[in-house]
């Protein structure tokens, strides 16, 4: 976890503590709850997108993109065929512009710089399974198992511009520290990490294909239960993953190697099941 999630996650816990109120009962009924049911989140994803090529910076991407994730969660209870089975898979899209920075270069590598705009949309999607461990009455820790897809349309405005489609999965294994302070609170921190394959991005009607590369990612959520069914949440997240460049194609071109940061921050709304 670096040091942006470590803070958010120290923030959402101070916050649970600071809310608390005295004398209320705390245990995992609440985590049980916050675990099973179906959650809406509003926010934006600052994407920071750079291009290299022997040390060098191509061009960059950066800038915030509003973006909606749609949730589903399933915690079997103790008594189940499978106890404590967890089941997590949700939908991010994320869509609008980006300042790009860079150039145009052509297959003999002359570069003109070059300032515009990228409309840009992602889409990702990620599903969980693990198994939940109850610590004491109030902490569960569940590691799991993760594959997830995304897909971005990266456009470049202006008369030098073009459209770039970069596709990819990724395999991950984790860790989810979930923790109720207080009656109606839960406090919940991730962590994974693995490697991103399948990658290729395709432009002009040519696919390059990417190598694969370290992927990891961690989230802080702080969530509210107002009444039995409906909890109110904040969550904040940061994740890293990068393509290898691909062998270069017959006419010169070749896609390079690239990092991608994003950190998402969210607040939304669940309803429980039960």
């Amino acid at each position: 976890m670096n040091l942006r999630s470590s803070r958010l996650a120290i923030l959402a816990l101070a916050l649970a503590a600071t809310v608390t109120p005295r004398g209320a009962a705390a245990d995992e009924t609440d985590i049980r709850k916050a675990d099973n049911g179906l959650s809406l989140d509003l926010g934006a994803t600052y994407l920071d997108y750079t291009e290299t090529a022997g040390g060098s910076t191509l061009d960059t991407d950066k800038g915030w993109l509003p973006t909606a994730t749609l949730g589903f969660d399933l915690l079997a209870y103790p008594w189940a065929p499978i106890p404590n089975l967890y089941f997590h898979i949700d939908v991010t899209g994320s869509t609008g512009s980006t300042n790009y920075n860079g150039a145009l270069c052509d297959q003999f590598g002359d570069c003109t710089p070059y300032q515009s705009t990228t409309n840009d949309t992602i889409i990702a999607t990620a599903a969980r399974l693990g198994r939940a461990f109850s610590l004491n009455r109030n902490i569960m820790l569940t590691p799991y198992a993760e594959i997830g897809y995304r897909y971005w349309s990266r456009d470049l405005e202006g008369i030098g511009g073009y459209g770039e489609d970069y596709y990819n999965w990724e395999g991950m294994g984790g860790l989810l520290l979930q923790y109720s302070p207080a009656e109606r609170w839960v406090v919940s921190v991730s962590g994974s990490a693995g490697s991103t394959f399948g990658a290729s991005m395709r432009t002009q009607g040519e696919t390059f294909t990417l190598g694969d590369a370290l992927i990891w990612r961690t989230q802080a959520k702080l969530g509210y239960r107002i009444t039995d069914r409906i909890e109110l949440t904040a969550t904040g997240g940061y994740q890293s993953f990068g393509f290898g460049a691909s062998e270069t194609d017959a006419n010169g071109y070749y896609e390079p190697d690239s990092t991608t940061h994003e950190t998402r921050l969210l607040l939304g709304a669940s309803y429980h099941f039960f």
